[in-house]
């Protein structure tokens, strides 16, 4: 099995799920790597649009940093943390989790999430 130690990925060749329905996209930064417990991603929610709650459902944790508008981190019935550009969170042993644009813009934001450790 070849171990990858550095990959660079192009913007342009970056791996989109792009959900039209919930007016979301999410791009993986780091799309190459082997036995990888990091995962980066690029979050970009149109107005209105939310995640699915699976986005961290299986990692150890999570850690993310808005780059612009607002959201909110929805976690089980009870959580609701109001986010905006520079403000982070980090998340340990998340429980499925959603993120919703509250605001009436675009919103990005960079969401890593940490796998047990190999």
């Amino acid at each position: 099995e070849e171990r990858k130690e550095l990959v660079l990925v192009r913007k342009a060749q970056r791996p989109r799920k792009i959900s039209e329905e919930a007016h979301y996209t999410i791009e993986q930064l780091a799309s190459g790597l082997l036995n990888i417990s990091m995962e980066p991603r690029l979050v970009t929610l149109d107005v209105g649009g939310e995640t699915g709650e699976d986005l961290s459902a299986h990692a150890a944790e999570a850690f993310g940093l808005m780059l612009e508008g607002k959201v909110e981190v929805v976690r089980g019935k009870e959580t609701k943390l109001s986010m905006e550009a520079g403000d982070s969170v980090y998340v340990r042993s998340p429980q499925p989790l959603k993120i919703v644009n509250a605001g009436s813009q675009k919103a990005e934001l960079l969401w890593v999430t940490f796998s047990a450790a190999l």
